[in-house]
This record gives C-alpha cells, sequence and structure tokens, in this order.
C-alpha cells in the first residue's frame, strides 16, 4: 500500500445501504474519531483494507465534519460483508489521487470559456450544508 503518511487510521463502521437511485450498493460513514486524523475535510483518496481486503477510494465529506466512504460490489465480495454489517477497515493518504470524472456539461461549460477567453467561471455546488459558489480555474486548451 502506497500510502503519504506512516500511520495508518483503523475503525469499526456499520455498512450502510444507499437510496436506490445510487451507484453504489452500499456505504459507510466514518466515526468523527477516524474523520479527525485525516488532513482534510475535503474529498481524499485512501489506500487501505476493508474486513483485510484491500482498496483505493475516494473519501467524500459528508458535510458534518466527518467523512463516508461508497463500497463497491468488489470491496462488499472482497470483505464477505454485505449491509447492515459491521466491518473492520484500516486507511491511510494514497500518494495518488483518483481522478475525477469531469461529467459533460462541465466539461462544455469549460471548453466555451475558454474559447470566450475567460479565465475562470463560476461552480454553483450544492449539498446539505447549503448551496456554495466556487471559482472555478477554465485552464487552457
Amino acid at each position: 500500500m502506497a500510502t503519504a503518511t506512516a500511520s495508518p487510521i483503523r475503525f469499526k463502521a456499520r455498512l450502510r445501504q444507499p437510496e436506490k437511485s445510487a451507484k453504489c450498493p452500499a456505504f459507510l460513514v466514518l466515526p468523527s474519531a477516524a474523520s479527525a486524523q485525516l488532513r482534510t475535510r475535503s474529498a481524499l483518496t485512501v489506500e487501505g483494507t476493508i474486513n483485510d481486503h484491500a482498496f483505493r477510494a475516494l473519501l467524500q465529506p459528508d458535510g458534518r465534519k466527518s467523512h463516508w466512504l461508497a463500497v463497491t460490489a468488489a470491496m462488499l465480495k472482497g470483505a464477505a460483508a454485505r449491509f447492515g454489517d459491521e466491518v473492520t477497515l484500516e486507511i491511510a493518504p494514497s500518494a495518488r489521487e483518483i481522478e475525477a470524472k469531469v461529467p459533460p456539461d462541465l466539461r462544455k461549460a469549460l471548453a466555451d470559456a475558454r474559447s470566450d477567453g475567460k479565465r475562470t467561471i463560476l461552480m454553483r455546488v450544492k449539498s446539505e450544508g447549503g448551496t456554495r459558489f466556487v471559482a472555478l480555474p477554465v485552464g487552457r486548451a
């Protein structure tokens, strides 16, 4: 496991069943003590194990000063777990970040802004914590 920190964070969490529209079969919320050991409250790529099954994934902020983890079907199978089960995790920030997939509408907005000579666009971000606006650099083509 190529991690950016020497001491892994160990904790237990209960697998939860997401809403039917979710893209993952299960998720879990990190205990606040585990989340507090991370270097950021933002999204963060981690490597680790779930019930001794290795994984690399993106932790997302939950809007309540913690993080949540989408648990894939492969992770569930490897961990021999299903929602409702308590699982044991060991995680650490990864030295390699997962590249985010840019949605087609954002990709088009960035291309349009570049062709109009703009340097930034304003993006509206909605979450449980409310709506905020983020200035997003356009970059070069």
